[in-house]
Order: structure tokens, then C-alpha cells, then sequence
């Protein structure tokens, strides 16, 4: 991780665009994806919303991670713990440094193997999704 939240916030670049594209987890290991929608209109904007949909993602994750028969227990367990401490991270940072605010939305990619950790606030709301894979679901940033 990158610093001692473990992830830090970004604004939209070709640069980082071109470095979430080249990453590639190495074959013990998988990135994940997760876009988070903060969209007002919503009610996503209020902190009981926000934390509703982070669950509602975050469970989503966990069934995911387990119903993937190809990842070793090792592996598993390695992203159960990155989701952990990606949830921890995005919790405390919009409860104590406002990274929520003024954003549509927010991207995270997370990837230990590969020392990944970026989280990048939107300026438009996105479709809540979560992706575990090899490389990063840069679809929705598009």
C-alpha cells in the first residue's frame, strides 16, 4: 500500500488512466475493482446512503471471492483481507478527510501483488459495480 491510510485520492489523468491499464496481477493474485456511486439525486450523498451501498458492494465482493473456484485458499484470503482494509480506508476517509465530498462518485483498485492502491473521485455519478480480476474494469471511467 501507498501510505499509511493504505490508499490515497486521485483526480482522473491520462497518466493514471494509462497505469490502472497496465496492470496485470501476478497469477497469485487479482485486482479489484469497485465503483462506488455518491450520486445526490440518489440520497447516496448522506452518510447512512453511502455506507448502505458500501455494504451492499462489499458483500457482493466476499460472495464473489468465494464462489471463484480457481483462487487457492491463500489467494482468498489475501483478497478478503484487501477488501477489508479497502472498506476501512473508504470509511475513514469520508468520514474524516471529506473524500466524498464534492464527488459523483468514487473508483478504487486495489492489487497487493502489484503494490496497487488508488481511489479517484469521479465527478459523475457511476453504476455501483465490483470486479475481481486479473486486470483493472477501466470500462466505467471511459
Amino acid at each position: 500500500m501507498t501510505n499509511d491510510a493504505g490508499l490515497f485520492s486521485n483526480e482522473i489523468s491520462y497518466d493514471l488512466l494509462r497505469k490502472l491499464a497496465g496492470v496485470v496481477a501476478p497469477p497469485e493474485g487479482r485486482v479489484i475493482s469497485l465503483y462506488l456511486d455518491l450520486d445526490p439525486s440518489e440520497n447516496l450523498s448522506q452518510p447512512h446512503g453511502r455506507q448502505s451501498e458500501m455494504t451492499s458492494l462489499f458483500d457482493r465482493l466476499e460472495r464473489i471471492v468465494e464462489a471463484d473456484q480457481d483462487l487457492d485458499r491463500d489467494t482468498a484470503l489475501s483478497l478478503k483481507r484487501e477488501a477489508k482494509s479497502l472498506k476501512e480506508t473508504l470509511e475513514r476517509g469520508m468520514v474524516e478527510s471529506g473524500l466524498a465530498k464534492g464527488a459523483r462518485g468514487l473508483a478504487a483498485f486495489v492489487c497487493a501483488g502489484v503494490s496497487l492502491g488508488e481511489i479517484i473521485r469521479l465527478p459523475v455519478a457511476v453504476r455501483p459495480q465490483v470486479s475481481v480480476g486479473t486486470k483493472a474494469l477501466l470500462q466505467p471511467l471511459a
